[in-house]
C-alpha cells in the first residue's frame, strides 16, 4: 500500500514537472517567435511606421543627421531658452580648474550660448593652503562670461583607492542637475576644438547618448560586425541611410527607426538573452557606453537610485568606477534591449527609447587613436558595422579629444611637447605623428593662461 502511494507521489511530481517543462518551452519558443517578427518588422516596415519605435536594438547617429537636427531647430520658428542647457565639467585639484577653464573659454570663443557649469569640490575649495592660488582661477573661470556658473559639490571618494580614478563617482552630480533640460559633460583632461550645441537638440525622448568605448575592437570584430549587417539586412552602405535620414529630417518626420543598428556581434551572441537575461554576463559585452562625454537629460528618480542604492554598493567595491556604474547599473546594452522589449510588449506604441550611441571620430576620439596604424581602420568610420563610400569623419574635423596615451602621462606633467615622442612601431606616418604631437604643444601654450603669478 505504501509502495503504492509513493509511486503514486512520484508519477504527480514526474507529471508537474513535465507541464512545467512543456510550458516554458511553449513560451520560450512564442517569445523566439515574436523576437524574430518584430526584428524583421521594424526592417521591413520602417517607412511606414509610425509612433512605435524598434525596442531590438541600439542605435548609432551619424553626425550629419545631428547636424541636420540641429540645423533644423535653428530654423524654427519656436525660441530656444538657452538657460535651460548646460556644459559641465567637475573639478577636484588645480590641474582640472585649469583644464576647466580652457574648455570653457574655448566654448565662449566658438559661440556657444549654452551655460558653462563647473562642478567644484569641496575638497580643493577647502583647502587653506591653495586659497589663493584657487580663488584667482575661479576668478579667470568667472570673467570668461557671464554664463559661467561654480556650484559646490561634495566630493565622492573611495578612500581605500589610490589610482587616479578614486574620485570618479563625484561626476555622478550631473545626473541631479535638473535645472537644465539637457546637459553635456565632458572630462577636462581633453581638448576642445569646437563648441557641441548640436547634441542639446537630439531627439526629446533621448536621456542618454554618448560615444562608445571603440578601442577594444579589433579588426576581426570590424569584419564579423560588417558580415552581420550584411546579413541581416542586405547591404551595410551607410550612403543611402544618411541620404534617407536628411530627407526625414527635413520633413519632419521620425528618424529613429532609420538609424543604424549597433551590431549585435558587440553586445550579445545571441538575442535568447531577452528569454532569460541572467544567462550572460554584463562583461561580455565589447564595446561600452564611453563616460568621458555625455548628453544627458537630468532625471530625479535616476539621481535617487544612484545615490541612494548604486553608489553605497560602489563606494566599498574594488576598483569600480564611474564607466563600471554607468554601464553595468544604468546603460547596459544588454539589459537596455531586455527591459525595452519587456515594456513594448506591454504599451507597444507608448514605448520611447532612451539612449543612443554618438559618432566616437566626432565627439570620443582618444588621442592615441591618432597616430596608430593598429587603430587607422576604426577611424575610417565611427558608425560600426557600416561603410561609406568615401571616409567622411576626418579626424582632423575631432571635437573632442580625450587625453589618453598610456603609458605617458597627461599633457600637464609635461613643460614642453618636445618631450613627448610617436611610437617607432606603431606610428602610421610623419604626418599623423605631428598632428598627434599638435594636441599636445596646442594644450600646453593654452595653459600658460593659468599662471596666477
Amino acid at each position: 500500500m505504501l509502495k503504492r502511494k509513493v509511486r503514486y507521489i512520484l508519477l504527480v511530481v514526474v507529471l508537474f514537472v513535465i507541464t512545467l517543462l512543456s510550458v516554458d518551452a511553449v513560451m520560450t519558443f512564442q517569445l523566439n517567435k515574436k523576437v524574430d517578427y518584430y526584428l524583421k518588422f521594424f526592417d521591413k516596415n520602417k517607412n511606414k511606421i509610425q509612433n512605435m519605435y524598434d525596442p531590438l536594438n541600439i542605435k548609432q547617429i551619424p553626425y550629419s543627421t545631428i547636424d541636420q537636427l540641429y540645423q533644423k531647430r535653428q530654423t524654427d520658428e519656436t525660441s530656444v531658452d538657452w538657460d535651460k542647457f548646460a556644459y559641465v565639467n567637475y573639478v577636484t585639484d588645480l590641474d582640472y580648474l585649469c583644464n576647466a577653464l580652457l574648455q570653457f573659454k574655448k566654448l565662449n570663443e566658438s559661440g556657444s550660448k549654452a551655460k558653462l557649469l563647473a562642478l567644484v569640490t569641496d575638497t580643493i575649495l577647502d583647502k587653506s593652503e591653495d586659497t589663493a592660488e584657487v580663488q584667482a582661477m575661479l576668478n579667470k573661470l568667472t570673467s570668461i562670461s557671464d554664463r559661467v556658473t561654480i556650484e559646490r559639490v561634495g566630493s565622492v571618494i573611495q578612500y581605500n583607492d589610490h589610482t587616479p580614478w578614486s574620485k570618479s563617482l563625484t561626476k555622478l552630480a550631473i545626473f541631479n542637475l535638473t535645472d537644465y533640460e539637457r546637459v553635456i559633460y565632458m572630462d577636462n583632461d581633453a581638448i576642445l576644438h569646437d563648441n557641441m550645441d548640436e547634441l542639446f537638440f537630439l531627439p526629446s525622448y533621448v536621456k542618454f547618448a554618448a560615444p562608445i568605448s571603440y578601442w577594444f575592437v579589433s579588426p576581426d570584430d570590424l569584419r564579423t560586425a560588417s558580415a552581420d549587417i550584411k546579413s541581416l539586412y542586405k547591404t551595410n552602405k551607410l550612403d543611402p541611410i544618411e541620404r534617407s535620414l536628411a530627407k526625414r529630417v527635413k520633413n519632419s518626420q521620425e528618424i529613429y527607426n532609420h538609424l543604424p543598428n549597433l551590431p549585435q556581434h558587440f553586445y550579445s551572441k545571441s538575442m535568447k538573452f531577452i528569454i532569460d537575461i541572467d544567462g550572460f554576463k554584463k562583461s561580455d559585452n565589447k564595446v561600452n557606453f564611453a563616460t568621458h562625454l555625455m548628453v544627458i537629460k537630468p532625471d530625479v528618480k535616476v539621481a535617487n537610485e544612484i545615490n541612494d542604492h548604486i553608489l553605497p554598493t560602489y563606494l566599498k567595491a574594488k576598483e569600480r568606477y564611474d564607466t563600471d556604474l554607468i554601464n553595468d547599473e544604468l546603460y547596459n546594452f544588454k539589459e537596455l534591449i531586455y527591459y525595452q522589449f519587456k515594456l513594448f510588449q506591454k504599451i507597444h506604441g507608448l514605448f520611447k527609447p532612451s539612449v543612443l550611441i554618438l559618432p566616437y571620430t566626432k565627439y570620443g576620439l582618444l588621442s592615441k587613436s591618432i597616430d596608430d596604424k593598429r587603430e587607422k581602420d576604426l577611424l575610417k568610420n565611427a558608425i560600426l558595422g557600416y561603410e561609406r563610400e568615401e571616409n567622411d569623419d576626418r579626424i582632423q574635423d575631432a571635437k573632442f579629444i580625450h587625453f589618453s596615451d598610456y603609458p605617458l602621462s597627461k599633457p600637464w606633467f609635461y613643460t614642453n611637447s618636445d618631450e613627448i615622442q610617436c611610437s617607432e612601431e606603431h606610428s602610421i606616418s610623419d604626418e599623423y605623428c605631428q598632428l598627434w604631437k599638435s594636441l599636445y604643444k596646442e594644450f600646453l601654450d593654452a595653459r600658460t593662461m593659468c599662471q596666477t603669478s
